[in-house]
């Protein structure tokens, strides 16, 4: 396998010594059905996520020490981690299409769950104090590193909470969102199995196994 030479990555994770992109390749969308091709595209779909196991997942993708230390949760207590996606999905264009998950929804499943809404700590383009500015070329990494090192998880819509509910050892809750779209008052149930984005009328599930 080659990897980008600018991939973020390589910054992040340990061990990434994959040589660079060499030759060019044909760039592929889908899952290709032979070798010696450049793959591209999101792959948010049941089929890709198949080839996949979480426990190789963990394996590859292990984060570096020196990020690791900056973030310990030892230094933070007991937390609750509530990850409110916004962004682009306050874009008009973007409002009718996916679903964006209502405060009131995280605090009733704390409520469902008996879990302490007092320990919540928001995430969204951060500014809690607790969550530390960090180095410019990683810097998303405060959010993400704080979403995988809380005790609970109560995700949102997207794929930045799903991954860092796959990468954690947080206890995880997952937004309901099959049909919905807009900002809107969700269910959430135990586990990181449910959909990630809604895309259409029909969802896009990403299971783990």
């Amino acid at each position: 396998m080659q990897i980008p030479e600018d991939w973020l990555g390589r910054k992040i994770f340990e061990g990434i010594d994959e040589p660079p992109l060499g030759d060019k390749m044909e760039t592929y969308y889908g899952i290709p059905d032979h070798p010696n091709v450049n793959l591209k595209g999101y792959y948010q779909t049941p089929e890709a996520l198949a080839y996949l196991s979480i426990e190789k997942i963990r394996e590859w993708l292990k984060i570096k020490k020196e990020h690791l230390d900056v973030f310990s949760t030892k230094k933070e207590g007991y937390y609750v981690a509530a990850h409110l996606r916004r962004g682009d999905y306050l874009f008009q264009a973007h409002r009718n299409r996916y679903c964006l998950i209502s405060r009131s929804s995280y605090l009733r499943c704390c409520d469902k769950y008996g879990i302490d809404k007092s320990k919540i700590v928001w995430v969204q383009d951060n500014k809690d104090p607790r969550i530390r500015n960090y180095r410019s070329d990683v810097s998303f990494l405060k959010d993400f590193l704080f979403l995988m090192n809380a005790d609970v998880l109560l995700r949102a819509n997207s794929t930045f909470s799903f991954w860092a509910g796959v990468l954690g050892d947080c206890k995880v809750y997952s937004p309901h969102v099959f049909g919905k779209k807009g900002l809107t008052h969700v269910d959430f149930l135990e586990g990181n199995s449910e959909s990630i984005l809604e895309a259409s009328n029909e969802g896009l599930y990403i299971k783990q196994k």
